[in-house]
């Protein structure tokens, strides 16, 4: 069996195994030459045309094609230069069969089947999108269902990536407002924010903790008795009898922020440790210039206090006083410690703050 190709098939289909023709091949003149030929010369002239040439043994009925048909009706069955009606024969892939029995083929006969071939060239292009000539992309040459998605939006097609977004809820508003949204007051606290500064903490608000704590060094004043008249061990306190007074004068530094404590040191002897001890708290101030030395004063007469025992530290809280106070304020605390009983060694009073 020999296959061949030809460019013209109308030239194909009009030529048999057996016909002889006198036609010009190759610069050739008025030879006579028989089917084979002619197609061992226009072959390759007509893209997708195959011909597969058969020399039948005795009582054959299948022909095996070289090649498998695109289409069953394009398939021509010639014998003896005949062609013969499709119910001769039938074509199953590349498995053609002779039908037209109780006739049988002899050795040596020629059968000539042609068809084209699904691997051969294709058909040239007449026209893209019903358009000829020089084809430039128009709008709805596509469809969005028939083109390829490769984003990594779900779905075969940009069709059903655009139904896939289309499904998702999208953002109807923002902090509970809508429209043409700018930033506000409290759209964020300063937890919800970012730091991406130089300072320690990965929020804002734990940037300015860093800070604060940075800051917030508690600073001590410590402040003497208006005077001290009588030895302690090594000490010098001022000692107040049973029913006596004293008077600390305090200045408030310019780096104040924050009260934290205000108390008195003492010790107190026999007689006047031990609790219910009334002793009454007054205080006055001043925060500036051109102020009354009496601009803000407070008392404490009512609170009885335990006092702990002989000879043992106590400090006396005078913090309750000490307000409205500001960075350069000087004002005084008077003690009076009524009948308490004995004598109390007065050490010094101490200001914190930060």
């Amino acid at each position: 069996m020999t296959k061949k190709k030809i460019n013209d098939l109308a030239l194909a289909a009009s030529l048999t195994a057996n016909m002889q023709l006198e036609t010009d091949i190759s610069g050739a003149t008025a030879n006579k030459i028989n089917m084979q030929q002619i197609f061992d010369e226009i072959d390759g002239r007509v893209p997708n045309a195959s011909v597969d040439v058969f020399t039948t043994t005795v009582g054959q009925t299948v022909f095996t094609l070289s090649s498998t048909p695109a289409s069953v009706a394009g398939v021509s069955f010639y014998h003896a230069g005949q062609l013969r009606p499709p119910t001769d024969y039938t074509v199953v892939g590349t498995t053609v069969t002779w039908l037209d029995l109780p006739y049988t083929f002899v050795a040596g006969e020629e059968i000539i089947i042609k068809y084209n071939d699904v691997t051969g060239c294709a058909p040239p292009v007449t026209s893209v999108f019903g358009r000829i000539g020089n084809i430039v992309a128009a709008v709805s040459d596509y469809d969005a269902s028939q083109v390829d998605n490769d984003s990594g939006v779900t779905g075969a097609t940009v069709k059903d990536a655009l139904d896939t977004l289309d499904s998702q809820s999208g953002v109807t508003s923002v902090f509970g407002r809508s429209g043409a949204v700018t930033a506000q007051l409290n759209d964020y606290d300063a937890s919800e924010v970012n730091n991406d500064s130089g300072v320690a903490g990965t929020t804002v608000a734990a940037a300015l903790n860093t800070l604060n704590a940075a800051i917030s060094v508690t600073k001590t004043i410590v402040i003497y008795a208006d005077s001290g008249n009588a030895n302690y061990s090594n000490r010098r306190p001022r000692d107040v009898a049973g029913a006596g007074t004293y008077r600390y004068n305090y200045f408030i530094p310019y780096d104040f922020n924050t009260l934290t404590a205000a108390y008195i040191v003492l010790y107190p002897t026999s007689g006047a440790a031990g609790s219910g001890k009334d002793i009454d708290l007054h205080e006055e101030h001043t925060n500036s210039v051109g102020q009354s030395n009496v601009q803000y004063t407070s008392s404490d007469t009512t609170t009885v206090y335990n006092l702990g025992t002989v000879d043992t530290r106590y400090h006396l809280d005078v913090s309750p006083l000490l307000v409205n106070l500001a960075a350069g304020t000087d004002g005084g605390i008077l003690v009076d410690t009524n009948a308490i009983g004995g004598t109390i060694h007065t050490m010094c009073m101490v200001i914190t703050y930060t």
